[in-house]
């Protein structure tokens, strides 16, 4: 059976994307408009939804560390 929970898992709303990045949902929300944030799912006109794996993606993409 489909077991919705564990679907929504897999997903993040811009206001915990927002949290985690430590900068504004506002932000999160424009980077997601602007394709910096991969593989955004939208429910309607405002809801949003991203995906725990293009968090990780934009992370690689756009971290600085000198020890990657």
């Amino acid at each position: 059976p489909l077991n919705n929970g564990s679907i929504m898992q897999d997903f993040l709303t811009p206001k915990q994307v927002s949290t985690f990045l430590q900068v504004t949902e506002d932000t999160v929300r424009k980077w997601a408009r602007q394709g910096k944030i991969e593989g955004v799912v939208k429910f309607g006109h405002k809801t949003v939804r991203i995906p725990r794996e293009s968090i990780t993606k934009f992370l690689e993409k756009h971290s600085h560390s000198p020890y990657k």
